[in-house]
């Protein structure tokens, strides 16, 4: 049987004006206790405040966390390299 999880999608926008709200329903979804499965397969932009909120999201969480699909996605990945970040965003 298959470890429950919650999932959080993160949307079409990860940007400057969205990180208060998902990082709430991130701090929620940590204090399920249970993994945290992120979803950012709708994802069509993210700036640099969306991704040192995953950064932080990821460092906090520590193992307890996944990328849906098991990888984030290519544009998560690319935004994260131009900031020197995307190993920061593999999970545990």
């Amino acid at each position: 049987m298959a470890k429950a999880s919650q999932r959080v999608d993160l949307g079409e926008r990860l940007d400057i004006t969205l990180t208060g709200a998902i990082k709430e329903r991130l701090v929620e979804a940590l204090g399920s206790g249970e993994a945290v499965e992120l979803d950012g397969n709708q994802l069509k932009r993210i700036d640099t405040a969306g991704v040192q909120l995953l950064v932080a999201f990821g460092r906090g969480a520590g193992a307890g966390w996944r990328w849906r699909g098991g990888t984030p996605p290519g544009l998560v990945v690319e935004t994260a390299a131009r900031l020197g970040l995307d190993a920061e965003l593999e999970a545990s």
